[in-house]
């Protein structure tokens, strides 16, 4: 019963949608490896509530508390339709939390007729619902355990980049020297940071790259995530008047800081959502803008990468626009428009076998340098 069940919630599991806007594919193999760690964590709430109630002076079998895990991961199946339509990263993340609690809740309930009636059944349950949620996640953390423990980031709550050496020059350059220091396969993949003539590897060693970046020339590539503008952005973007490519594009810009305020959002939702709210974080003014340059006629994606500042390295998104068959950088989110060579720009991988070899990489570099050259 629990091979079946992990052989169907696997397979369901591989036909749900990846989230909308998250920026890369992840390889077949990898997400096995994760709905599997999924699964363990669901049917080792057999053991763990085993080790709960014994606690509580109940001493049920163990092979029923497996075979209960097993009837509450139904709840994988009763929900698997919502991942079809809450599949943004906000709402995908909202479902997965909202399968845990369902899990411990159907589970919880399933085990109280192994203790007698009262105050120790409110307990049971309430512990069950809080310890059991956790150890699931936390067992859908093991595929990354290793990137997990090398994690640095000096502020969560802003995207400040921990690791740096030296000081970052103040003002702006053209074009600068990167150095990046790391272990091998954490994102130091030359080919996500040679990007054209903008961007040019220099020197590769074992857990070093050397990086180039000159700002006045062009991104050959078209790498990042392609957009399509909503209806939200139609709209913004009717009231950009006639012009040049780049007078449009620079009133959208004014535009688009004239409604939305910085705040720093982990998941800043549609075009929509944002401009209704009026506020967001680079993600945000990088979606918004895209969505609208694309309406205007210029295709548009949203880019990652890093900003170096005098105050440190900073995670950042922005946007590359193609006009007059050049992609160009573009910077919403700053009131100069045009980005210098403080920006380096990480492409997403093709087939991912890692969260972390996506934009998250930057954060788990040892070390970073910047050195403007001109």
């Amino acid at each position: 019963m629990a091979a079946g069940a992990v052989l169907c919630g696997t397979l369901l599991g591989l036909c749900e949608p990846m989230p909308e806007g998250i920026g890369m594919d992840f390889s077949t193999g990898y997400q096995a490896v994760t709905l599997l760690a999924a699964w363990l964590g669901w049917l080792g709430a057999g053991p763990l509530g085993w080790l709960i109630l014994r606690l509580f002076g109940a001493r049920p079998r163990l092979g029923e508390l497996v075979r209960l895990a097993c009837g509450a991961s139904l709840v994988l199946v009763w929900t698997f339709p919502l991942a079809f339509v809450m599949n943004s990263v906000g709402s995908s993340a909202i479902l997965t939390l909202l399968r845990e609690v369902l899990f411990a809740l159907v589970f919880a309930m399933g085990a109280l007729s192994f203790l007698p009636k009262g105050g120790r059944r409110i307990l049971w349950a309430a512990i069950a619902v809080v310890v059991l949620p956790i150890w699931s996640i936390g067992m859908q953390f093991l595929p990354e355990y290793r990137n997990l423990s090398r994690l640095s980031m000096k502020n969560p709550s802003t995207g400040l980049v921990a690791p740096m050496r030296g000081s970052v020059p103040e003002g702006t350059f053209l074009v600068s020297r990167w150095t990046l220091d790391g272990k091998a396969g954490d994102g130091l993949d030359p080919a996500r940071l040679s990007l054209g003539e903008r961007q040019r590897v220099i020197e590769v060693s074992k857990g070093r790259i050397v990086v180039e970046v000159q700002a006045d020339r062009s991104v050959d590539d078209s790498s990042g995530l392609p957009v399509t503008p909503s209806v939200a952005a139609a709209s913004l973007a009717a009231g950009v008047p006639e012009g040049s490519p780049n007078e449009r594009l620079h009133n959208l810009h004014s535009l688009v800081r004239s409604r939305i305020r910085y705040e720093r959002t982990f998941f800043p939702g549609d075009v929509a959502q944002i401009l209704e709210r009026g506020s967001g974080d680079c993600k945000a003014y990088a979606q918004v803008f895209a969505e609208g340059a694309a309406a205007l006629g210029y295709p548009s994606r949203v880019v990652r990468g890093m900003l170096a500042r005098p105050d440190g390295f900073w995670a950042h998104a922005w946007v590359c626009v193609k006009v007059s068959g050049r992609w160009v950088d573009w910077d919403p989110t700053s009131p100069i428009p045009l980005p210098d060579a403080r920006y380096l720009r990480f492409s997403p991988p093709k087939q991912a076998s890692s969260v972390f070899e996506g934009e998250m990489a930057i954060f788990t570099l040892d070390s970073l340098r910047i050195e403007p050259l001109r």
